[in-house]
């Protein structure tokens, strides 16, 4: 006889239960797993998307490549420069960077934003001694067609 012993009923009447609850996490895991790569591809793609993207620019014109699959190449002359800018919001200036606004007078980029570019390499302040060095040049070019 089981006097003393306590009977317990069998786990197998929750059977159903517990399949359905296996079954959500499975379905959570693999739904988390899912985003989880998905937002790591991103944040892969983004990283490398600002690896490839370049600045750079001399006396005679700015270059701008970007693209991690299509890559792009815009060329800019100097000549078309109207004005520079420099925009340093509050999370830039925490972490040492800046904006840089370069309007010019074209049609098919007339602002461009050179987003996030580190403070110590002073890129508005060359650009704009080249800016005022051409316009000056260019003043130099009209006075000489004048006379």
């Amino acid at each position: 006889m089981i006097e003393n012993d306590k009977i317990h009923p069998s786990h197998w009447l929750n059977v159903h239960i517990y399949s359905i609850v296996g079954l959500i996490a499975l379905v959570a895991i693999a739904t988390s797993t899912f985003i989880l790569l998905i937002s790591l591809l991103i944040a892969v793609y983004k990283y490398y998307e600002i690896e490839c993207t370049y600045y750079s620019f001399d006396k005679k014109r700015l270059s701008v490549q970007s693209g991690v699959f299509n890559i792009e190449l815009k060329e800019l002359p100097m000549s078309r420069l109207l004005s520079i800018s420099t925009q340093r919001p509050i999370l830039y200036r925490l972490v040492g960077l800046e904006i840089v606004c370069l309007r010019f007078n074209d049609a098919e980029m007339p602002l461009l934003l050179v987003d996030g570019i580190r403070c110590e390499l002073n890129i508005s302040k060359q650009m704009n001694e080249l800016f005022i060095g051409y316009q000056n040049k260019n003043k130099r070019k009209q006075i000489i067609e004048i006379v």
